[in-house]
């Protein structure tokens, strides 16, 4: 998880109720299948204990962490420029989609729905999607995706079909 991800992710999860570390990176490792180090967390946490975001009331040997009002008016600014942000996305996939003759913005559509309810899409397959690209990656890279269309195309339409059969 990149730093600023980790931060909003942080802010939402403690909009909802205060929490302890522990609580917070057990939460981010079930909403992102890979739990957070304490070495990535807890600078995070002090930057916005600083700024004043969250604060912190001490419980037992730990502290639990909850978002102050200038907390709140950050995740919602920061919500609404995540909003701002999947809307250019998909606006910019309609002119890729209109000047490149494709076809992606139906799928930039229904991703951004789900990433707005902070629901990523394929997050239980990340590390296949993952495989997945630098594989069409490396095809790319080598000048591969005409000499070897016929196979790609069957590839894609088997998977395709397994797909449809799941619906």
């Amino acid at each position: 998880m990149y730093s600023s991800h980790l931060k909003l992710s942080i802010l939402k999860m403690l909009s909802d109720k205060p929490l302890s570390g522990y609580g917070l990176m057990s939460g981010l490792g079930k909403m992102s299948g890979k739990r957070p180090s304490s070495g990535s967390i807890y600078p995070i946490l002090n930057e916005l204990l600083k700024a004043r975001t969250i604060k912190a009331v001490k419980r037992g040997r730990g502290s639990l962490f909850s978002l102050t009002k200038s907390g709140r008016r950050e995740l919602t600014r920061t919500n609404k420029q995540r909003e701002e942000l999947l809307e250019e996305m998909t606006r910019q996939a309609k002119t890729f989609d209109h000047l490149f003759d494709c076809n992606i913005s139906p799928f930039m559509q229904e991703a951004s729905k789900h990433m707005l309810q902070n629901n990523l899409p394929f997050r239980e397959a990340e590390k296949e999607m993952e495989q997945f690209r630098e594989a069409l990656i490396k095809l790319l890279q080598k000048n591969l995706i005409q000499k070897k269309e016929k196979e790609i195309k069957g590839i894609i339409k088997a998977a395709t079909m397994r797909l449809e059969g799941l619906i």
